[in-house]
């Protein structure tokens, strides 16, 4: 990053605000290049934050927000950065904690508590204070009851929290979240919140990036920052950028949040519906047509309500379906009563094409894995899926040509789909995931264009390298290559998640006709506001595992479902409900505009009293809804999984003391002679893992890809080797001596691969700072070489299940479920390339994100606790010593 300060050097002071002005950002798009052609990122951008105050930051994808956030927050960018003016004032010049959006690659210990105690060990915090302050953060944050689990264990939601937890737990005077809470359920987010809130009123600045634009409502008087195309094109209160600034008679100005190309929330676009119906009745009536708004005498037929003008008439369904018609059925899943109160006993779950499904649910309920189960993705015990021709509805065998029609029935996009894509051009990508369909020609033309006019683009993007596109962009190619695919159903993982409004309300629009052409959609989604209204049906998800299979009307009459599932009552859902009980057409109590109608044509007060409701007087609803159960209850307490011992029985030991037995154990297998120190290995091996409980299943893809090597060595010496008689095809000395070598090294592998789950980083990191010396320059050399181990033990685990990520995520994309050698290629093409992405940016994360911490900056962390050795790790290496002398015997023995 070049820094260039125009004016005076960036000065310090903790009263003082942090001050930008005239910043700007620009990308450089290769080496030479000019600056005035680079991408600019931000343009001139003056702003600053006093302590204590909190900011809103919001714009569409590619306004420059998180660069925004990262200058705020004094972290590294990449490009040119020019300012007038920069002064951190009460920030300090130590970077400030930032909470990213993707939580994983913020985690650097094993679980909650781990995490929260290594971000205030590098703080410098005093070892007395440490664990008091992380149990405080695991309160804040409602993760208490699960502070002893593995990341595994935990929804991508609880994860997040934990990463918000670890970057408050300091106490810092600025803590800037972007888009912290986009993944987030309504329980989760207002835990985040209300933190943040907490940390505001101690003291600290709060900057929050969101793409949540009801979050502003919660808030009126705060401050709001909106960017566009990298300028500051908004500053000022919140209920201003929602409802616009009074002109007396004339009413509000249009909202800047719609000039910005945001969204308005529900409550916000309801009181503007009102407010412009209000003017239009003002004129009305001054024209001399006083009877424009009369109640209709027929409640009945005002229920059912004539053809609106957002029905348009594309959104009639077609005669013949386009998609050919199958049922998506899940057997085995624990289903709550149906509408009627139907007990549905051991029926399965039939989802019927045509259809927009949505399922809700809280994080941690298992939204994404029921979604990857009905994909075939990922096996459970007794659950079974099928996609089924209607109307037989009749189950197929299982086999290979079974499971690529199943493979061939859905297109699937998961989160962060723009993930995914590992081809150079646009027009590769959407040839991908349609070559599996055998289309002709113009067939395939055809989907390409449609695909790309659903999400806003042209047939000029086929040329279009994804890499060289923004995030918004490329998450946009991303739906298109799901639309593409002619497949029977969509399976969509939050796809809203990170969208700006013009992009949802693009894909709501692109949504409504796939399902009018005959296709059936099921999406995961966090934000019912866009949900409720293209839902045809529901699947709410407890944190129980309980599923119930609704409607959307069934639901207005039961708001205690919401509660059953561990969900709050969207603001959304509070005034259609209410619209509904007073006869509105439950088809168009979604919709502000048509809500907006109905309480005007019910008198010339009602408009009024609605906007009142809005604004959270609570007398919208009337006979409103008591968040909780329908009687007004009290919410009930929110379910959290429970610490369970499962950790292995390594877990308890010296760190020291595993690793030097682990290095005995390797040595003397490697030392063994002849086939019987082979045998022997095995069975030590398979009673070191026995005995440790260590999860060997977690890696049985790696280990196996290793086995498949030894084989193919083996083979491979038995061809080309030189032992036996000259001139014979096959040498049997040569390849069973490769066969026992690497046989050996998948002995050591085996227990190997798996210590890093045995071994908590944290305890590592401290058993190997105790080890090594502490001060001068070797203690910096060795503090570094400590957390460079501790990383590389943390992070191999998550980048195994990334790789198993994306190798579900191809099998899903490409249909290829061959297993010759030329398909392992094409696979491993479509795996390796969006995995080693994922990687660079990973570690551009994985940077921020210890730079934020504080992680490296001080010579050497403060220390929670302290390892000392025991009597059992003693007892632990003469067990193993003693192991080593009895191989080594056994196998001279019977050599």
């Amino acid at each position: 990053m070049t820094e260039t300060i125009d004016s005076e050097a960036v000065k310090l002071s903790g009263s003082l605000p942090l001050v930008l002005k005239g910043m700007s950002v620009r990308r450089e798009e290769a080496a030479g290049e000019a600056t005035g052609h680079a991408a600019a990122l931000l343009d001139r951008i003056d702003l600053t934050l006093s302590p204590g105050e909190w900011l809103y930051v919001v714009g569409t994808n590619g306004s420059g927000k998180s660069t925004l956030g990262k200058i705020v927050a004094g972290l590294g960018i990449p490009g040119e950065l020019r300012a007038e003016r920069w002064e951190r004032g009460f920030a300090g010049n130590a970077p400030a904690p930032y909470v990213m959006q993707q939580p994983d690659a913020q985690l650097f210990a094993t679980t909650p508590r781990e995490e929260i105690v290594f971000a205030l060990e590098w703080l410098g915090v005093s070892g007395a204070a440490i664990h008091r302050l992380a149990n405080e953060a695991l309160d804040e944050v409602g993760l208490a009851a699960a502070a002893d689990l593995p990341w595994s264990e935990l929804s991508g939601g609880q994860r997040q929290l934990a990463a918000v937890a670890a970057a408050a737990a300091g106490h810092a005077p600025l803590l800037v979240l972007d888009e912290a809470t986009s993944m987030l359920d309504g329980e989760s987010q207002s835990l985040a919140r209300k933190l943040a809130q907490r940390r505001q009123r101690e003291g600290a600045a709060v900057v929050w990036i969101t793409q949540r634009i009801e979050e502003l409502e919660q808030d009126p008087e705060r401050r709001v920052v909106a960017l566009a195309a990298g300028r500051l094109i908004y500053d000022g209160k919140a209920h201003a950028f929602l409802y616009g600034e009074a002109q007396g008679k004339a009413g509000a100005s249009v909202p800047p949040c719609l000039l910005a190309g945001l969204r308005l929330p529900f409550r916000a676009e309801l009181e503007r519906e009102v407010e412009q119906r209000r003017r239009l009745a003002g004129r009305v009536r001054a024209a001399g047509s006083p009877h424009e708004f009369e109640r209709p005498t027929n409640l009945a037929a005002q229920a059912e309500g004539p053809a609106t003008p957002s029905e348009t008439p594309s959104e009639t369904p077609s005669e013949a379906p386009s998609y050919a018609q199958q049922a998506l059925r899940i057997e085995g899943l624990r289903l709550r009563a149906d509408d009627h109160g139907d007990l549905p006993g051991g029926r399965p779950l039939t989802l019927v094409p045509g259809r927009i499904v949505v399922l809700l649910g809280p994080n941690g309920s298992g939204k994404t894995h029921l979604l990857e189960l009905a994909a075939g993705l990922r096996e459970a015990k007794d659950i079974r899926t099928f996609f089924e021709d209607m109307p037989s509805l009749r189950p197929v065998a299982e086999n290979k040509a079974a499971r690529r029609l199943r493979m061939l029935a859905y297109s699937y996009a998961g989160q962060s789909p723009e993930d995914q894509l590992f081809a150079r051009t646009v027009e590769e990508e959407l040839d991908y995931v349609i070559r599996p369909y055998h289309l002709d020609k113009e067939a395939r033309g055809e989907r390409k264009g449609d695909a790309l006019q659903a999400v806003g683009f042209g047939t000029a993007w086929l040329d279009r390298d994804p890499f060289a596109m923004s995030g918004g962009e490329r998450r946009r190619t991303a739906l298109a290559c799901a639309l593409a695919a002619p497949a029977s159903w969509l399976l969509l993982d939050e796809p809203t998640a990170g969208l700006d409004a013009q992009g949802c309300d693009r894909l709501a629009r692109s949504l409504k006709e796939e399902r009018y052409k005959g296709r059936g959609i099921l999406l995961v989604s966090h934000d019912p506001d866009w949900a409720m209204p293209l839902a045809d049906e529901l699947l709410l998800l407890g944190e129980d595992g309980e599923l119930r299979h609704c409607s959307r009307p069934a639901l207005l009459e039961h708001p205690e479902w919401w509660v059953e599932a561990g969900l709050r009552l969207p603001p959304s859902y509070e005034a259609a409900r209410e619209a509904w009980r007073l006869g509105l057409a439950e088809r168009q109590c979604w919709r502000p505009a048509d809500v907006a109608a109905f309480n005007r044509g019910r008198g010339p007060d009602s408009a009024g009293d609605a906007a009142a409701i809005n604004r959270g007087d609570g007398r919208i609803a009337g006979a409103a809804v008591a968040i909780g159960t329908a009687d007004g209850a009290p919410p009930k307490e929110r379910k959290l999984p429970k610490a369970v011992a499962r950790r292995n029985r390594l877990s308890a030991f010296d760190p020291r003391a595993i690793w030097l037995g682990y290095v005995a154990l390797s040595l003397s297998m490697f030392a063994a002679p002849g086939w019987s120190g082979l045998a022997a290995s095995a069975a030590l091996t398979a009673a070191v893992v026995g005995l440790a409980r260590l999860p060997l299943g977690e890696y049985k893809g790696p280990l196996f890809a290793f086995a498949l090597f030894a084989f193919t060595s083996a083979a491979l010496s038995g061809l080309t080797g030189s032992s036996g008689e000259s001139g014979a095809w096959w040498h049997a000395a040569d390849s069973l001596a490769t066969f026992r070598s690497f046989a050996k090294t998948w002995l050591v592998l085996a227990i190997g691969i798996a210590l890093p789950a045995a071994i908590p980083p944290l305890r590592l990191r401290r058993a190997l700072t105790q080890a090594l010396p502490r001060k001068g320059g070797a203690g910096r050399r060795s503090q570094r070489l400590v957390l460079t181990v501790t990383l590389l033990l943390r992070f191999v685990p998550q980048l195994l299940a990334e790789w198993n990520r994306f190798a579900r995520i191809a099998l899903a994309r490409g249909k290829d479920i061959g297993r010759s050698p030329a398909a392992a290629l094409r696979k491993l093409r479509s795996t390796a390339v969006p995995f080693m992405l994922a990687l660079f940016r990973m570690g551009e994360t994985v940077t921020l994100a210890l730079e934020s911490r504080g992680i490296g900056r001080r010579d050497a962390p403060t220390e929670a606790e302290r390892l000392r050795w025991q009597t059992r790790d003693s007892i632990l290496l003469a067990v193993i010593a003693l192991a080593c002398a009895a191989l080594m015997l056994s196998s001279r023995f019977f050599t």
